[in-house]
């Protein structure tokens, strides 16, 4: 058990490492180019356009992988809980939602960026974003799974996957909340607890 807990750790750890590095690499390109040239400018644009035909390209493969895949092996999304049964989704669906929700996430940054460069002429966080959403998309479970072939029922990439954070980075998910029976204390230590509160002990 200490091992799985451990595991997303080490994930959200190896991920905010990429992450620092990529976001240290953007600050120092940013200060050898002059953003506020007409030059720098164009060249700006120029990138953060390939990176978002980068970024396009990716979701559309990602999608048709999916789709041609049509893989229906069905996973517990959900554990059983105290009054709830399991909640199983086939490993299609899952992707397809999870794909959704990235491309989402996407299109909302791309309105974002072209309001703060377009309306409040912010030139640095477009290249930030030029940078970032390309690392974002290489970065998830749905680009290593689908589209480099990495095993999927490995203990990195095996579903559900962890819901990444506002930096990014994916979020040690919490324990599932399991039944009375599942964590009731051993009967010695239940005996003694009713002995000392009484009726209002809890019984196994």
């Amino acid at each position: 058990p200490g091992a799985q807990l451990e595991l997303p750790s080490l994930r959200s750890a190896r991920m905010v490492n990429k992450l620092l590095f990529v976001s240290i690499g953007t600050l120092f390109l940013m200060s050898k180019l002059d953003l506020d040239s007409d030059k720098g400018v164009s060249l700006l644009r120029i990138g953060y356009v390939a990176s978002t035909i980068y970024c396009a390209i990716g979701y559309y493969w990602l999608y048709s992988v999916i789709i041609a895949r049509n893989d229906t092996t069905k996973f517990c999304r959900h554990p059983a809980q105290e009054g709830k049964e399991a909640q199983y989704q086939s490993k299609k669906d899952y992707d397809l939602q999870k794909l959704m929700e990235m491309f989402q996430q996407y299109a909302t940054s791309l309105c974002f960026m072209a309001v703060i460069h377009f309306v409040m002429s912010g030139n640095r966080p477009l290249l930030f974003q030029a940078t970032l959403n390309p690392f974002n998309l290489v970065e998830s479970q749905l680009f290593k799974v689908h589209l480099l072939g990495l095993d999927d029922e490995s203990e990195d990439l095996k579903r559900p996957w962890p819901v990444p954070n506002m930096f990014g980075a994916p979020s040690t998910p919490s324990p599932p909340v399991r039944s009375w029976g599942e964590v009731a204390p051993p009967p010695a230590q239940v005996e003694g607890a009713a002995a000392v509160g009484g009726e209002g002990a809890p019984v196994s």
